[in-house]
């Protein structure tokens, strides 16, 4: 929508503004996700396994198939 709102020479501002926001949005949102999602998996997590094992398996999934088959 944007080429067509703006003159000739403001295009490629323009398109380079867009770009930079929806950048920016989708990080924001990452961020916010990965916040959210941390939290909840933590709490829920937190009975189940010690701290070791929790901190190992939320720094990497590769570190799931280490846990011992009772945890």
């Amino acid at each position: 929508m944007t080429p067509f709102t703006v003159e000739e020479r403001d295009k490629a501002v323009a398109m380079g503004a867009v770009a930079q926001f929806r950048v920016m949005g989708g990080s924001i949102f990452l961020a916010i996700v990965t916040s959210v999602s941390n939290g909840f998996v933590r709490s829920h997590l937190r009975g189940v396994l010690d701290d070791e094992q929790l901190h190992s398996v939320l720094y990497s999934a590769a570190a799931v198939p280490m846990l011992p088959p009772n945890a």
